[in-house]
């Protein structure tokens, strides 16, 4: 259901976000408790009703709610500037550490995705065995590795040629980057979930075409039999 989806993009993305932007860094932690109590129940209503759970959005919503916690005790932008670079490096790290274990994030995005759209595991799994998704998986996930890289690059280097009075020269070009990765990477996640709807689509069409073909219409009988 695509209702389901965009509870989830509310609770789990929406909220968060619109939240810690609005409140300046201002009595987060008293956000924090009004975001995190509704996504808890939201999730339990899922998990009872629906039999789900949209782990990578629990998981987003939670440290991005966690990150913003610790950066609202910091003085100074460029120390929030700094503090980024390790945010930055433990999510690289724990990209690379799901791949290895076979639970690369990519994956775990489609079939939350498809699993709010109302789709079992069971199509989903059989779904991206069928048509080789893996590789896809595995294309889009080391494109976020070199996004992520190419970032901490930037912010590296501008701390060490820079510091605290400059370090703010090298923002445009680390804006520019952000756009052509994010360019790659939707191309390529559309691509999939577009090629995954039209197999979707076109197995439905299959089975309601079937289902027509065993329909014995009365009409049509008894003029044969005249």
């Amino acid at each position: 259901m695509k209702k389901d989806f965009l509870l989830d993009m509310l609770c789990y993305i929406l909220l968060p976000l619109g939240f810690c932007y609005i409140s300046e860094w201002k009595s987060l932690e008293y956000i924090a408790i009004l975001l995190i109590v509704p996504g808890i129940l939201y999730s339990l209503y899922t998990f009872k009703s629906q039999h789900r759970l949209n782990i990578t959005a629990i998981i987003f919503s939670c440290i991005y709610i966690i990150i913003h916690l610790v950066k609202k005790d910091m003085d100074s932008s460029f120390e929030k500037y700094a503090y980024d670079i390790y945010i930055l490096i433990g999510i690289l790290v724990a990209i690379i550490i799901s791949n290895l274990l076979k639970k690369d994030i990519a994956s775990a995005l489609y079939t939350d995705i498809l699993r709010a759209n109302g789709h079992s595991k069971y199509i989903i799994k059989n779904n991206i065995r069928k048509y080789n998704l893996c590789n896809e998986f595995n294309r889009i996930s080391n494109i976020i590795n070199i996004h992520i890289l190419a970032i901490i690059f930037i912010k590296y280097y501008t701390i060490i040629n820079y510091s605290n009075e400059s370090y703010k020269i090298t923002l445009t070009l680390e804006m520019l980057v952000n756009i052509l990765f994010l360019i790659g990477e939707i191309y390529i996640t559309y691509n999939i979930f577009n090629h995954a709807s039209k197999k979707l689509r076109n197995k439905n069409t299959k089975v309601l075409e079937s289902k027509k073909d065993n329909i014995i219409y009365l009409d049509k009988c008894k003029k044969s039999n005249k």
